[in-house]
């Protein structure tokens, strides 16, 4: 008498469609617990952090796991196959979804991204220091000032960054000075590591083997001499 009172009255559907539903449901259930128990294996909790390539190529293989528990256990859906591929479609859109959250969840706990920021503003800080010295000691105190004054406006950035990091206020202003803080990251600071730091940094590693090297068949020449 319910449900005849309502207006929305059920779609009528067979017994096979239903029992199809119902099985296909069950189905679903079961991938979704095989995914979310494989992915708290590897990102869950007091995991460490996993690297995104070999998150992503996890996610792909406990899909295809996922899925294959799915078509497995549906007995009674492979009767009604539209049914079938609509909860499977639904199965991949929502393992799709935990992968999001256990994808932020896993970046949380990249302690190198977290320390961006502060490393990124502490290091432009620290350059217009050094060129506010430089032009203060050839006379350019115009341009030194204005050094001084973009060292103040970091320091400023970095103090409100750290109050709503830890304090949870101000979030926005705190999301604005990570994205300018990425932004210097990715198209100044990096960029010029790699062409500068790590070029030094190779030169060095092969000059310390070579010198390696010649020292041990020195060492050899005199032992068989």
């Amino acid at each position: 008498m319910e449900v005849f009172k309502d207006n929305d009255l059920p779609e009528p559907t067979t017994l096979v469609e239903f029992t199809a539903q119902v099985s296909s449901q069950a189905a679903l259930e079961a991938g979704k617990g095989f995914y979310v128990d494989t992915m708290e294996a590897l990102v869950g909790g007091e995991r460490p952090f996993l690297k995104t390539v070999h998150m992503e190529a996890e996610h792909n293989k406990a899909k295809v796991k996922a899925t294959q528990l799915y078509l497995e256990k549906n007995k009674y859906g492979r009767k009604n196959q539209t049914v079938v591929e609509k909860y499977e479609i639904l199965l991949h859109e929502e393992l799709d979804n935990m992968y999001s959250k256990y994808s932020q969840l896993n970046e949380a706990k990249n302690v190198f991204k977290a320390a961006r920021t502060p490393a990124t503003l502490f290091s432009v800080l620290m350059f217009f220091y050094l060129m506010s010295g430089v032009f203060g000691l050839f006379g350019m105190y115009a341009f030194a000032n204005l050094c001084n004054l973009s060292m103040g406006a970091f320091l400023v950035m970095l103090a409100v960054w750290a109050y709503a990091r830890y304090s949870g206020e101000y979030r926005d202003a705190g999301g604005y000075i990570d994205e300018l803080a990425t932004f210097l990251w990715e198209n100044v600071i990096h960029p010029l590591y790699q062409t500068y730091m790590e070029r030094h940094l190779r030169e060095a590693a092969e000059h310390a083997a070579q010198h390696a090297i010649t020292n041990s068949l020195s060492n050899g020449k005199l032992k068989t001499t």
